[in-house]
């Protein structure tokens, strides 16, 4: 049994065109997609590698500022200690 032609050729119509637009179109934004993940999920491993190393230098860095920051308190009051003093001695 022989299949009738379409009326018209369904190579030259503009359905090859929609087709193969949506084809590019999904293909493009599928492969950015692809390449998004990629970028991301090698960024994660690099800060996943990192990340004792960040750890350690903030820990290092909170405990430097807390040592400054006794240093600096114990200086404060050294100097409060010391013009309290020179006041009494004075007679203010």
């Amino acid at each position: 049994m022989l299949v009738a032609a379409p009326p018209h050729d369904v190579m030259s119509s503009g359905l090859l065109h929609v087709g193969t637009f949506i084809g590019l179109f999904v293909g493009y934004f599928l492969g950015f997609a692809h390449a998004l993940w990629r970028r991301a999920r090698s960024d994660y491993r690099d800060t996943r590698k990192r990340l004792p190393n960040l750890r350690q230098a903030k820990w290092d860095r909170w405990w430097s500022m807390v040592r400054h920051g006794i240093v600096a308190l114990l200086l404060a009051a050294l100097a409060i200690a010391v013009l309290t003093r020179t006041a009494d001695a004075i007679g203010a």
